[in-house]
């Protein structure tokens, strides 16, 4: 029995899509429909994040349409109260079917507790929305 479950384990394992592979973590999940943006992942270097630490944020996608995007923006709730954000400009037209990485360097805080955070392209409104949780101790 042990023996089978390795095996489909590796089975399950060889048969993840090759777009992950490499990936440090992949973390969180989409938090809205789009007909603009479709986000394939998100990469947080290094997961779990720790108190005052820096991480690059890594969200990969293809443009469904074509758009202008005015900025990147990482929101982050605190304890499920206050929100903060913190854009990054990009100002850049993309044309659908365009695979595009958008990069950014995260200074997660430093106050214990339990926090939410979403990544948003916005172009006047919001065009996607990835989400991730997490907790400093």
């Amino acid at each position: 029995m042990f023996g089978l479950l390795i095996t489909l384990i590796v089975r399950l394992a060889l048969a993840v899509d090759e777009k992950f592979t490499g990936l440090t973590q992949f973390v969180g999940g989409n938090c809205g429909e789009t007909t603009v943006y479709d986000i394939q992942f998100v990469d947080i270097t290094p997961w779990p994040p720790s108190p005052g630490g820096i991480s690059e944020i890594t969200m990969q996608g293809e443009f469904l349409r074509s758009t202008f995007v005015q900025e990147l923006v990482l929101g982050t709730m605190y304890n499920g109260q206050i929100w903060n954000y913190q854009p990054v400009d990009i100002n850049q037209s993309y044309q659908a079917g365009d695979v595009v990485d958008f990069l950014m360097l995260a200074l997660f805080p430093t106050d214990a507790g339990f926090y939410t955070s979403t990544i948003q392209l916005t172009a006047g409104d919001h065009i996607c929305c990835w989400q991730f949780k997490y907790n400093i101790s």
